[in-house]
């Protein structure tokens, strides 16, 4: 494939690719004049990148005169390979909790089932996944829904392609107060926030706007996933954490439960707890892959098994 596309025509065959995997088998395709004023080459350039396409098998058209063409058959996994990307790039939070490995068993299965190769990596900070996606190095970037609302509404270079059902980015049981105890009693209580993190912001200012001890606060500002061992060293009293899969030490086993509905309204609770993917708006194919390939019931299905631990995590 690769060599493909550095032949004269390869700019205009990996275009063509990228429209042509929006269209369902059985649509109609555009005119070649139409192909050719959108990729600004010559109408005999389409022609014989669309003759390509044919040939490596991820098309079949049928000209149905007066008509027109129509895709009779697509390979999404072809047509991705051919817009010069040999598989699907998605960066996802650490992958520490059931739900987040759920997802990724899910994701990883509605690719595989066409072929299509998804490469996932993992870094904490919807802020800093986005700033990734913005700076083209993935395909898409994980988030809350609640987080890709705001992204997307603030930047018209976002937009959400997938969302999932409340739940499936944090589970309602999922949410503790992380401290050693007892707190200190003397000195202002030190909260850990991470501020790359639209959701850790949200549900600390929440939970210290709805704390009723009456304490002087100090935020401070921290990295997620230390928050740990930042508790454990005294760098920090508490901080509201996302019960994971990793096993707390000594005192830290003793958390408590943050009921959502006690510091957030039920509708913000819904968007926050509800996993969402996000893409650049101008990235056509990666749109239609997951309008094609990823369908949400199927993924928190396989989710949810993970959950229960009736299926071993494979991403």
């Amino acid at each position: 494939m690769s060599h493909l596309l550095l032949l004269k025509n390869g700019l205009v065959l990996q275009q063509l690719a990228a429209r042509l995997i929006a269209i369902e088998p059985g649509g109609r395709l555009n005119t070649v004049a139409d192909y050719a004023r959108e990729t600004k080459a010559g109408q005999g350039t389409v022609q014989k990148a669309l003759r390509t396409l044919e040939q490596i098998g991820a098309i079949r058209v049928q000209p149905r005169g007066h008509l027109g063409a129509f895709l009779i058959e697509s390979n999404i996994a072809e047509l991705w390979r051919a817009t010069g990307r040999s598989y699907v790039r998605g960066l996802c939070p650490l992958p520490d909790s059931p739900e987040l490995e759920g997802f990724a068993t899910g994701v990883v299965e509605c690719f595989e089932s066409v072929g299509l190769r998804l490469h996932l990596s993992f870094l904490p900070g919807s802020a800093r996944r986005l700033d990734e996606l913005l700076g083209g190095s993935v395909d898409f970037a994980a988030c809350s829904l609640a987080a890709a609302r705001t992204a997307s509404s603030n930047d018209a270079k976002f937009e959400i392609v997938y969302r999932g059902s409340p739940g499936t980015y944090y589970a309602a049981d999922s949410l503790r107060l992380l401290s050693k105890r007892p707190l200190p009693a003397r000195r202002a209580l030190r909260v850990g926030i991470d501020r790359s993190s639209y959701d850790h912001v949200l549900l600390t200012q929440a939970w210290l706007s709805t704390d009723r001890t009456s304490r002087r606060t100090e935020l401070c500002d921290i990295s997620y996933h230390l928050i740990p061992d930042l508790v454990m060293r005294g760098a920090i009293d508490i901080a509201v954490w996302h019960q994971t899969n990793r096993r707390l030490q000594g005192s830290l086993e003793e958390v408590e439960l943050i009921r959502p509905e006690s510091v957030i309204a039920e509708d913000t609770w819904k968007d926050v707890s509800s996993l969402a993917l996000i893409a650049r708006s101008d990235d056509l194919a990666v749109h239609a892959v997951f309008r094609r390939l990823v369908d949400a019931d199927r993924v928190e299905a396989v989710e949810s098994e993970v959950i229960r631990g009736v299926r071993i995590p494979r991403y």
